[in-house]
């Protein structure tokens, strides 16, 4: 064998090695994301001290349509993370308040009276069926990392003679 030959295995192995499961864990790797529908339907209530928004949202992997309420003041800077959602009311008694949807359907200017009170985005965030496809393929992520080191190591073996074979027979 060759004096660069364990180097470069070894290298190899660690190059190698838990490139399936760290690539399965990267973040959101199978994450589809929830964002407003287009149309988003959006309304806004004026309620006591805050605002209720309500829009429709969309998943991009079943495009399924659902009926989304939160209220705006504890969910104004969510980044992407879910919001924490409130149950949609059939009949609200909060007066609607005035509002100027962006061209896209993403973002919303609210007013009270003439007031401009900011410009919102409606929320854009992973949804977590990615979570459950993460756990069910690491086994076989593993056993694809576990075979990739054991080739590395049956091929330093075999490139060393393959000592021990010999006492088998």
């Amino acid at each position: 064998m060759t004096p660069l030959a364990l180097p470069l295995l070894c290298l190899l192995a660690c190059g190698l090695s838990g490139c399936a499961t760290s690539a399965l864990w990267e973040n959101h790797a199978f994450d589809g994301f929830n964002e407003p529908a287009r149309p988003a339907n959006l309304k806004v209530f004026k309620t006591q001290g805050d605002w209720l928004v309500q829009y429709d949202e969309v998943n991009e992997n079943n495009e399924r349509i659902r009926r989304r309420a939160y209220y705006l003041k504890p969910n104004r800077d969510l980044g992407r993370r879910k919001p924490r959602f409130v149950k949609v009311a059939k009949s609200l008694s909060f007066p609607p308040a005035h509002v100027v949807v962006s061209a896209d359907g993403r973002r919303f200017t609210l007013y009270d009276e003439a007031a401009n009170l900011g410009t919102y985005e409606l929320p854009v965030y992973p949804a977590q069926s990615g979570r459950v496809k993460q756990v069910l393929l690491t086994p076989c992520t593993l056993v694809a990392d576990a075979t990739i080191v054991g080739g590395v190591i049956a091929l330093y073996w075999w490139s060393a003679g393959a000592p021990g074979l010999a006492d088998c027979r």
